[in-house]
């Protein structure tokens, strides 16, 4: 090979790379993240083997890197240590492209501005999903297992106010949007969380799930504008994305489980279940974080807190109720009440058996259950022909329940013992009335006569005499038919012997 090597002016030899060679080590060092010193002078030799040998056979070479150099005879391999100083000299912005690529690079080193993106609160809600990184443990019969939690979560882009905030351990889809879309609208159970109402604008990313009919639906029947995100283009829900990260180094990073990336995965998370936290856990924790501590201070963007720059700015929408809602947003189920309650089997969960007193006198009505499923605490119960809401029902084996299985069931067996009791002085009650008539019938015909001996001899006597008569009346009647045939058949007689 030829010599890249110079002398300087004065001092040692150097060696001093080419613009041609440079320009080759970065191509190769770019096109392939993985590669180290070696790899890379691997590459260089290939490229010039190649190039040498399309001169001697003649082919056009002219676009390719180093073919003047070839020409002039000035190159040669570079050392290790050449390639790895020529590396260091690329610097961190080349860095970034060969670690994250093209497209990442060109979005993080673009201009920034500061962009008045709303004037008010509830103008602008943008909601995402991402994966937790957090094991949580759930419970499958005897058995624990570990699995990776979803948030879906709504942030409200005036007050940088969460609004809603779905821990699940299962892969959101629509109905998720849905239920976040309603914790959103509806007021909150914990006091100072005071986000409520409708946004007018949601912005979502291309995901199946928001894109699909149902969060469409959802959204034109509520009257909120979706916007959709150009694909791969996180920036453009920003502030969504940024409190995904703050919740991960305030919160995530120390509760137990936590994954650190990808150095802790199920071989880890199993062989520590027990200190695991259980779904419900995670999603407290979360909840708490997000009322006592970010919505506790002052945001850097806005220099206020939320909730409070939501109080001042809110525009007030009238929204649907709760129950309209419930029609609108939960997943749903046709079930029968069946010996006094409604059993319910959401998938991917253990079946619940639900009562409220709403139901105590509806045993073998048809019935619409409402729920979350991810609290399945209690369900709503709707009438399954007009729709009418009839309660709230509990789940007998949850022990949060107001209610408990064994009073449910001693309850139930009450009521049948005094339903059967009750049927039981109806049969009484029409068997007495049916011999009482029975008796006024007999007492009422003797009055009138119709019940006596003479009286039904004489009925007797009477329909004998009226029998004889008609049977008196039918042989006269024979007799006169009997002469005339017998007169017809002389008349033809006389006539055949003129």
């Amino acid at each position: 090979m030829l010599d890249d090597g110079r002398a300087g002016e004065s001092g040692p030899r150097v060696t001093v790379l080419t613009p041609a060679m440079k320009a080759l080590i970065e191509v190769v060092w770019l096109q392939h993240p993985h590669a180290n010193a070696t790899s890379i002078r691997l590459a260089v030799e290939s490229h010039v083997a190649s190039v040498l040998r399309r001169l001697v056979t003649g082919e056009d070479v002219s676009e390719e890197l180093l073919v003047d150099d070839l020409e002039a005879g000035q190159v040669r391999t570079p050392s290790l240590n050449t390639i790895r100083r020529a590396i260091r000299e690329f610097g961190p912005a080349k860095n970034r492209i060969r670690r994250d690529g093209w497209r990442e690079y060109g979005r993080q080193m673009r201009p920034t501005c500061n962009v008045q993106w709303t004037t008010h609160a509830n103008e602008r809600w943008e909601i995402d999903h991402t994966p937790l990184d957090i094991w949580a443990r759930v419970g499958e019969g005897s058995e624990m297992r570990a699995v990776v939690l979803h948030l879906t979560a709504i942030i409200d882009v005036h007050s940088r106010g969460i609004v809603a905030a779905i821990v699940s351990a299962r892969d959101p889809d629509a109905f998720t949007t849905a239920l976040a879309l309603r914790m959103g609208i509806l007021p909150k159970a914990t006091d100072g969380w005071v986000a409520r109402g409708k946004s007018e604008l949601l912005v979502l990313d291309n995901g199946k799930d928001f894109r699909s009919q149902q969060v469409a639906g959802f959204c034109r029947a509520l009257g909120i504008e979706m916007l959709f995100c150009d694909p791969h283009e996180p920036d453009q829900k920003p502030h969504i994305e940024r409190f995904f990260g703050t919740l991960t180094r305030e919160l995530l990073s120390h509760l137990p489980g936590y994954k650190h990336g990808a150095d802790r995965g199920s071989a880890w998370s199993q062989s520590r279940i027990e200190q695991l936290l259980t779904v419900t856990d995670v999603r407290a924790e979360i909840l708490r974080w997000i009322h006592e501590e970010y919505h506790a201070r002052a945001h850097s963007a806005t220099g206020r807190r939320p909730m409070e720059l939501w109080l001042d700015s809110a525009i007030r929408v009238d929204v649907p109720d709760e129950r309209e809602l419930d029609v609108l947003l939960l997943y749903q189920q046709a079930r029968r009440v069946s010996r006094g309650v409604v059993r319910l089997t959401p998938p991917g969960a253990d079946r619940g058996v639900y009562w409220g007193p709403s139901i105590a006198e509806r045993n073998g009505h048809q019935l619409t259950l409402r729920y979350n499923p991810d609290d399945l605490l209690s369900v709503y119960a709707y009438d399954a022909i007009d729709g009418s809401f009839i309660g709230e029902l509990w789940n007998l084996h949850d022990s949060r329940s107001p209610y408990s299985d064994v009073a449910v069931r001693a309850a139930w067996m009450t009521l049948q013992a005094a339903e059967k009791t009750r049927q039981r002085g109806l049969r009484e009650r029409v068997s007495r009335y049916h011999t009482k008539t029975a008796a006024e019938d007999r007492r009422a015909r003797k009055r009138r006569g119709d019940d006596t001996a003479e009286a039904r001899a004489v009925a007797a006597a009477n329909s004998t005499a009226e029998a004889l008569q008609t049977s008196e009346e039918l042989r006269s009647a024979t007799d006169a038919a009997d002469d005339e045939v017998t007169e017809a058949l002389s008349r033809l007689r006389r006539s055949l012997s003129a």
